[in-house]
C-alpha cells in the first residue's frame, strides 16, 4: 500500500488521489489473484504450496492418477522424439553424412541447445505451452525429414541443418515445456518417478537403437 511521509501529505489533493489509486489497484490485483486461484482449483490444476503431504500411494488415487499417467506419457514422448539417439550418435551420423569436422558439429549442437533454452525463457510468457509444443514438434518433424533425406542422397549440409534446427527447437519446445508443464500437474514424488522412467527409456534407446536400425535395415 502507498505510504505517506507525514499527516500533512493528506492535505495534498494529488497525493490523496495517488493513495486511492495505488491502494485500489493493489486490492484489485489481490481480488484477481483470488479469482485465478479458484479457477485453477476448478480446473483440477494442483497448487503445490498446500500439497506437501502427498506420498506414493496418492499417485493412484482418483485425484492424481490421471496426472501421473500423463506425466509418464509426456516423459516417454520426450524420449521418442529421438533426442538422445541423435545426441549419442551425432558424431557417427555426421561422419556417415560426409561432414569433414564431425566433432565440431557435435560441439555446435550443444551451443544450439543452449540458445534454444534461452529463447524459451524469453518467449514462454508470451505463448502457451500447447502452442509452443505444437510449433516446436512440427519443426522437429521437418528436421527429421531433412536428416533422413540428407543421408539418403549424400548431402551433408542437409544433415547439418536438420540437426541444428532440430536441437534448437527441441530445447525451445518439448525439452523445456514438458518440464514446466509437469510441475503444474503432479507433485514431486510423481514427477521424480516420471523422470526416472524417461531416463530408463533413454538408456534403452542408447543400448538397442542401433540394433533395431540394423534389423530393420533403415
Amino acid at each position: 500500500f502507498f505510504r505517506i511521509k507525514s499527516p500533512n501529505d493528506l492535505n495534498d489533493e494529488k497525493i490523496r488521489k495517488k493513495i486511492i489509486f495505488r491502494n485500489y489497484r493493489i486490492l484489485y490485483e489481490k481480488e484477481q489473484a483470488k479469482s485465478l486461484t479458484e479457477t485453477i482449483k476448478n480446473k483440477n490444476i494442483l497448487l503445490f504450496e498446500n500439497k506437501n503431504d502427498e506420498g506414493f500411494k496418492d499417485l493412484f488415487s482418483k485425484t492424481y492418477y490421471k496426472q501421473f499417467i500423463l506425466a509418464i506419457l509426456l516423459n516417454a514422448m520426450n524420449q521418442l522424439t529421438g533426442i538422445n539417439f541423435l545426441m549419442f550418435y551425432s558424431t557417427n551420423i555426421f561422419t556417415l553424412a560426409g561432414v569433414k569436422n564431425a566433432s565440431l558439429d557435435t560441439f555446435l549442437l550443444g551451443i544450439f541447445a543452449i540458445l534454444g533454452s534461452v529463447c524459451l525463457t524469453l518467449i514462454s510468457s508470451k505463448f502457451s505451452s500447447r502452442n509452443l509444443l505444437i510449433f516446436g514438434m512440427t519443426i522437429q518433424g521437418i528436421s527429421h525429414f531433412l536428416i533422413f533425406t540428407g543421408l539418403k542422397v549424400n548431402i551433408s549440409y542437409l544433415v547439418e541443418i536438420g540437426f541444428f534446427v532440430y536441437i534448437f527447437f527441441f530445447a525451445m519446445s518439448s525439452g523445456g515445456v514438458f518440464c514446466s508443464y509437469l510441475v503444474k500437474i503432479i507433485f514431486p514424488i510423481g514427477l521424480s518417478l516420471a523422470c526416472i522412467i524417461q531416463w530408463l527409456l533413454g538408456v534403452l534407446i542408447s543400448k538397442f537403437a542401433l540394433d533395431i536400425i540394423n534389423i530393420l535395415e533403415i
